[in-house]
This record gives structure tokens, C-alpha cells and sequence, in this order.
């Protein structure tokens, strides 16, 4: 993904025409993975992406998003009723690369990309109270977690042009947000370092003439 971005860079330092405005919303299925998985089922989220075509191979953008996983995974946790959460808010930068360009496949209507970015979460992380025995006398108090936190995410994707700048494109990324949740023995909880998850995406991206930009 290093590469990808490292790449992106020298194209946009050195594009000098074809440069267009792009709109791209979509929504998301996070899966979480790892420790996460432990704790959280997956869930929805939105996603939006404004940027630029720079030239036939690259699109860059910058990027908003929201991820609630607000379910526990009853199937993993000790207590199945404990509650627990996790919102992740971010922003940050996004660069997809076209490998066949303008061309496409399949008479310029297909169009696979791979896709990389970095991004800055504000994240905030509930567990309510518990009690650890039947009879409720020892009671672990609840916790929050918040903090700022980069993340990266990367991974490969396919574009369908059905008309003339508007696409619909599919999407699979793995990311990692730099964070960490606290263990609580007494709840049998392990630490989580590492937000991971899989994503899903579909979406749109519209592409307005560079005459706009």
C-alpha cells in the first residue's frame, strides 16, 4: 500500500491536464477481525469521497466516514448480555489506481482499480456495567474509551460504467485503526490492540469535466 501511495504522489506532482472533480458516496459492511472480532459483530457504515481524476490511471480524494459497531458478539463474549461498543469517526486521504487506464476492459466499461489510503479516527469505545456473579455483589463499573488514532487501509476493487462519467463500483479493503481497548479479567475480556476490520463497499463516483475544477 506504501508503494501505491509513494506512486500516487509522483502522478500528482506531475499531472498536468485531465484533471476533474469526483463526488463518490457509498456505503459499508465492516467486518471485524482479530481480537475485534471477539467483541463486536459486524456492522454498517457510510463513506464519502471527494477528489480528483488526475490523469487516465489515478483518482484521488479525500474521505469521510462513520463506522458504529454497536452489538456485542453474544456468541464470543462471557457474558453475552455485557454491553459493549465502538464508533469510529475519520477523515483522511484516499488514491486508487486503474491499471488499464481510459481503456478499460470489456469495451471501456470495466474498469478493476487497487486502492490504498491513511486516515485520522476520533474513536469512542463503551463497555456498561457488570456483575460478575449471580447474586450481583461484585459489580465491575463501566468504562469509556476515547482517543485519536491514524488508520490505513488497502485493497482492490471494480468500477461498471453504465453511462458516461458515473460509475458504480464495488470495493474489498482490509484496514487496521492504531488503537486499543483495555482488558477486564473479571469480565474475561483480552486486550484489543488493533482496530481490524474487512470492508465491504458500493457505491457511486461521479465525475464532473475539469472545466468545473
Amino acid at each position: 500500500m506504501l508503494v501505491l501511495l509513494c506512486a500516487g504522489f509522483v502522478s500528482l506532482s506531475s499531472a498536468q491536464t485531465g484533471v476533474g472533480l469526483t463526488i463518490s458516496p457509498r456505503g459499508l459492511y465492516a467486518i471485524p477481525v482479530g481480537s475485534l472480532a471477539d467483541r463486536l459483530v459486524p456492522t454498517g457504515g457510510v463513506k464519502l469521497g471527494i477528489g480528483a481524476r488526475l490523469d487516465e490511471n489515478w483518482t484521488w480524494e479525500g474521505t469521510f466516514e462513520a463506522t458504529r459497531f454497536m452489538k456485542g458478539n453474544k456468541d464470543q463474549l462471557y457474558f453475552p448480555d455485557l454491553q459493549v461498543t465502538l464508533e469510529l469517526y475519520g477523515a483522511g486521504v484516499q488514491a486508487s489506481y486503474y491499471p488499464f487506464g481510459a481503456e478499460g476492459i470489456l469495451a471501456g466499461k470495466v474498469h478493476p482499480f487497487m486502492t490504498g489510503g491513511l486516515s485520522v479516527y476520533r474513536w469512542l469505545a463503551r463497555r456498561g456495567a457488570h456483575a460478575t456473579d449471580s447474586t450481583g455483589a461484585v459489580v465491575v463499573p463501566g468504562l469509556v474509551q476515547q482517543d485519536w488514532s491514524l488508520g490505513f487501509r488497502g485493497g482492490a476493487g471494480i468500477e461498471f460504467l453504465p453511462i458516461e462519467r458515473v460509475g458504480i463500483f464495488g470495493q474489498v479493503t482490509y484496514g487496521v485503526v492504531v488503537g486499543e481497548l483495555w482488558p477486564a479479567l473479571a469480565l474475561h475480556l483480552e486486550n484489543t490492540s488493533g482496530f481490524q476490520t474487512v470492508e465491504g463497499s458500493v457505491g457511486l463516483r461521479v465525475y464532473l469535466p475539469s472545466k468545473l475544477f
